[in-house]
């Protein structure tokens, strides 16, 4: 009984850590949390969090307001969704995600065994190849290539969708991934600097009129401007810089095809910018 009511004490007197974070900046977890809310920061300044490889949650992570949460590695116990906040699993190990009442969560990779809308609902969106939900279940492979057998439950007003099209004029699983098709390439500069040829430089609409313009606000400033094509061709550039090979000998570049194509929309965004209605 002395050891039983040693052990009990320990218990008691561990501190269970729970962090909120609500001061409109960004932070990281690459380590351990029981418990994590995210809300609005002052005079609503959104909250981001991002959980990376070697985070862990071990009990829920709740967002409010308008947070944001982006899990690209680590575990997180569950993930609540409320009002219109907006969460983002890309890759680590998710217990369940539940999308309450204007939340939105996005799906594209990882591990996760149970998707819930809530009775006032919120929307889970997916993303892969092969997604289909039959008797209550998820089955297909998710755009990391992760097969996915989830248990699904919509039980009052949400919504679960499978690929849907854009309704959002930023990507919030990648902002570079201007189509939405899981990659970065040419294309993703393309549709802005198209969008900059018809209407050049210009605030956006609340939510797109035609998903096909795509989610051309890169940057995220509600704006579609030279920048946001800009930031797609430097990410490019870098990565075929970077794209060498170290053989026997000397270090071999890989060629890289698209090179043409960013010096030509290099050229375009100058002439849409000096371009005057």
């Amino acid at each position: 009984m002395a050891v039983v009511a040693c052990c009990l004490a320990a218990l008691t007197a561990a501190p269970v850590r729970a962090t909120t974070y609500d001061d409109g900046q960004r932070h990281t977890i690459d380590g351990f949390d029981f418990f994590v809310s995210v809300n609005d920061g002052p005079d609503g300044a959104v909250t981001i969090l991002d959980v990376v490889d070697g985070g862990e949650i071990s009990n829920a992570l709740r967002t409010y307001d308008s947070s944001e949460a982006h899990v690209t590695g680590g575990f997180v116990g569950w993930i609540d969704v409320n009002d219109t906040s907006l969460v983002t699993v890309a890759a680590g190990t998710v217990g369940e995600v539940n999308a309450y009442a204007g939340g939105v969560a996005y799906l594209a990779g990882g591990q996760v065994e149970r998707l819930n809308t809530g009775i006032a609902g919120g929307t889970i969106k997916v993303f892969g190849e092969n997604l289909s939900i039959v008797d209550d279940t998820l089955t297909g492979t998710l755009r990391d290539g992760t097969p996915i057998d989830a248990d699904v439950a919509m039980p009052g007003s949400g919504e679960i969708q499978l690929n849907p099209p854009p309704d959002r004029w930023q990507n919030p699983l990648n902002p570079l991934d201007t189509s939405n098709d899981g990659l970065v390439a040419p294309i993703d500069a393309l549709l802005v600097i198209n969008e900059l040829n018809k209407n050049n430089s210009h605030a956006l609409p609340p939510k797109p009129l035609d998903p096909s313009t795509g989610m051309i606000d890169v940057d995220g400033d509600n704006i579609v401007a030279p920048l946001d094509a800009l930031l797609v061709i430097n990410f490019l550039n870098q990565q075929a810089a970077a794209a060498t090979l170290v053989g026997e000998g000397a270090p071999v570049s890989v060629p890289e095809p698209s090179t043409l194509l960013l010096g030509v929309a290099g050229l375009l965004i100058l002439l849409v910018a000096s371009r005057r209605h």
